[in-house]
């Protein structure tokens, strides 16, 4: 993976037009620069208004789209997260802060019985913790695709396997140098339609959560979260599902083939991002589809993803799949007679 000139997107000079706030951050023990810190601009419900990334001088450039009085966040897997204002940016245009290190504590952090709906991961404070480590992961992740922080060469995959998933029928692969893994629906249509959606001749699209997804309000609102013990002592995990008031909602668009999977109801995604319990580093994120009609064919359906923070900071999504069921309808009933996975991996 090479990054190619995050530095140059983090200092470009500001438009004279521009309300904008520039700065360095910067290790407060050692005075060195702190590389693909996550520097935000919060409005006063904290609601992120506009973010990016240091550079590897520590150097940042925040333009906000309107004026208005902002609280600055800055956060870095290994620090303190530090907050400062609010104030106007038209009235500070420089603000250099420090981060001090700080060792991440998750081995007292326990599986909680019963999701927590009421506001998000704000309910309980193993779960706050949990969260303020995958998004921080998540949203750099983000930022850097969107920034074109970097290129890699990536191998993407479409196999078909028997539906046992032992053997493969047929397989395409290409390989390509991207700025990122996958990118899915965008958040109002999904918001609107769901993970399932028609695609003519009784045939599905099937979507994913993307890191753009996943850290959208409209996504913690309308989701569930809990701890949830790791697969091994060395994970714990923050287990995400929708809320009943979600999957109570119809979809945009559905056909006759639609219903037979889903009825009238919206398909929605269920799953759990794995996050390691000494160095608080985001491992990886499962998960399902929940609002099939069939138990048989949603436990076909799902996907995961791998993450990596690179040396320099930055996150990426290393590996990814989705794998879903070709269905034929056999006098109207789905029946599923093969395996499809769509997938991609960065090459190292």
């Amino acid at each position: 993976v090479v990054p190619i000139g995050l530095l140059l997107l983090a200092i470009h000079a500001p438009a004279l037009h521009a309300q904008a706030l520039a700065g360095r951050i910067t290790e407060g023990a050692t005075g060195a620069p702190v590389s693909a810190a996550l520097v935000e601009l919060l409005d006063a419900n904290s609601t992120q208004i506009v973010a990016t990334l240091t550079g590897a001088d520590g150097r940042y450039v925040l333009e906000p789209a309107l004026p208005g009085s902002f609280t600055v966040r800055v956060r870095r897997l290994g620090y303190a997260a530090v907050t400062a204002g609010p104030f106007d940016v038209a009235d500070t245009r420089r603000l250099d802060l420090t981060l001090d290190t700080r060792p991440v504590e998750l081995e007292g952090v326990v599986a909680t019985a019963r999701p927590a709906c009421a506001d998000g991961p704000g309910v309980g404070p193993e779960t706050q913790r949990l969260w303020d480590l995958v998004v921080g992961a998540l949203d750099v992740t983000r930022l850097a695709q969107e920034l074109n922080a970097y290129r890699f060469d990536m191998h993407q995959f479409v196999r078909d396997m028997d539906v046992q998933g032992l053997h493969v029928l047929e397989e395409g692969v290409q390989r390509t140098t991207e700025g990122g893994a996958f990118a899915a629906m965008p958040l109002d249509r999904l918001d609107r339609q769901g993970y399932l959606e028609p695609a003519g001749r009784a045939s599905m699209s099937w979507y994913a959560p993307d890191p753009e997804v996943l850290v959208s309000d409209r996504f913690l609102r309308s989701h569930c979260f809990r701890v949830v013990d790791g697969r091994s002592e060395g994970v714990v995990g923050l287990g995400f599902e929708p809320t009943p008031d979600r999957l109570e909602r119809r979809p945009e668009s559905r056909d006759a083939a639609y219903e037979t999977l889903a009825g009238d109801r919206i398909v929605d995604v269920r799953g759990v991002l794995w996050v390691d319990r000494a160095t608080g580093a985001l491992r990886d994120m499962e998960y399902g589809y929940v609002g099939l009609e069939q138990a048989d064919i949603a436990a076909l359906s799902g996907g995961y993803a791998r993450f990596e923070q690179l040396s320099g900071g930055l996150w990426i999504m290393r590996q990814w799949v989705l794998r879903l069921p070709n269905l034929d309808f056999r006098g109207g009933a789905p029946v599923p007679t093969s395996l499809r996975e769509i997938g991609g991996y960065v090459v190292d």
